[in-house]
This record gives C-alpha cells, structure tokens and sequence, in this order.
C-alpha cells in the first residue's frame, strides 16, 4: 500500500520531499521499504525507537519536513493531480488554517461543508451533524508545519481518537478548519487498520473529545 501511496507524489515537481516514518514495524517490512525506496531521492525513511502509535508518528513526520507547509497523509491513502492542483488555487494560504479535503473516497462526504470554516466560536453550529465527527478524526490534510507543532500536545491516552484530539488542540488556539471545495482524496477502509483494532474504546474516545470540543 506505501508504494500505492508514493506514486503520484513521486511524479509531481511541486512535492520535494516525502518523509515516512516507519512505527517500529518488524524488521522484515523496514528493510523492505527501505529496499523499495532507496532510489527515490525525495523519500526520507526515519524509523522510531519506540511505537509512538498514530497520533505522535504523525507530529514526529512533520517536524522532519523541510517544508513551511505539509500534507499529512496515512500510508494506505492516496492523492493524485487534482488534489495538489486544489492546494495551489488556494491564494494566500494561512498558518492558522487546516485546510481539509471536502470528499474522502468513497466513504466519507463532508461537500455539505464546501468552503465553510470551522472555528471555536461557530462550533456549535457543527458539532452535532453526525459526519462531523469524521470529519474531526480524519486527520488527512494540508497543515502549516510551525503551527501544526506549537499546537501539537501528546497524550498517550488518545489512542485513536487522535485526529479529534489534534482538532480540539487546533480550535482551542483560535485556529480554523475550512473544508476546501472539490479537495479529495481515497481513503483507504480495511480491517488492520490500528483505528478499526480498539474500535470501541477509540469510539467513546472520539465522543469524550467532540464533548471537550462543545465545551471550548
């Protein structure tokens, strides 16, 4: 699926930089993605030295990037053209905005939000239309890598709640989500996914922090 992933970023000019970080997998599957991917001069491989799970393996991704702005993206998505075409149509971009993809394939349609922002003032608005919550815990976006760390905090006890967790972060600093019209990507639904593994407990996870988020 990393390479499925890697294809079309590889191809475009505008990403210079790739990093992936590899979450203490078995050594057989390092060494077959480092294998994979020496030849790729844009990809950086960094693996841990300690499981850090998804919410701290994505804050140790973007603070390895080069870059001012990043796509966070799991390694079983997928983008293509369309996708980074969208960003650059963005004029101005602005650190304190997550600019989050209106469709990810197939499942999940957030397009009933098309260029609307979501902020701690106007939550209530949103909060409780059911795909919100996806929506929150998503986590596939483009992110100004400075304000994506300052606001970042770790907590172990998150575990999969971890992109509602990092919303509630974002919104509690006075920064915004704004769902960008025709953004879009694939994301990916299959059974190992470390979200679908502790399924129960990550969903009232999910509840606890959408209540915090009402509560701002």
């Amino acid at each position: 699926m990393v390479m499925e992933t890697l294809a079309y970023p590889l191809s475009d000019e505008r990403i210079n930089e790739i990093i992936l970080c590899d979450d203490c997998s078995p050594i057989e599957e390092y060494h077959k993605l480092i294998e994979n991917t020496k030849a790729l001069k844009k990809v950086r491989v960094v693996k841990n030295v300690k499981n850090w799970h998804n919410q701290n393996n994505k804050k140790n991704c973007i603070s390895f990037s080069k870059n001012e702005w990043a796509i966070i993206l799991d390694n079983d998505n997928v983008i293509d053209k369309d996708f980074i075409d969208k960003l650059f149509n963005i004029e101005n971009w602005d650190k304190n905005t997550i600019y989050h993809p209106a469709f990810a394939s197939p499942h999940f349609s957030y397009r009933q939000f098309n260029n609307q922002t979501i902020t701690r003032e106007n939550k209530i608005k949103y909060v409780d239309i059911p795909i919100v919550i996806t929506l929150f815990n998503t986590n596939n976006y483009f992110v100004n890598r400075d304000e994506y760390l300052r606001v970042y905090q770790y907590d172990s006890s998150v575990r999969g709640a971890d992109g509602i967790y990092f919303a509630y972060n974002w919104l509690k600093a006075g920064n915004e989500i704004k769902i960008v019209e025709n953004l879009q990507y694939f994301h990916r639904v299959h059974p190992g996914s470390e979200f679908l593994h502790e399924r129960d407990s990550n969903m009232k996870l999910i509840f606890y922090w959408l209540n915090k988020i009402k509560e701002l």
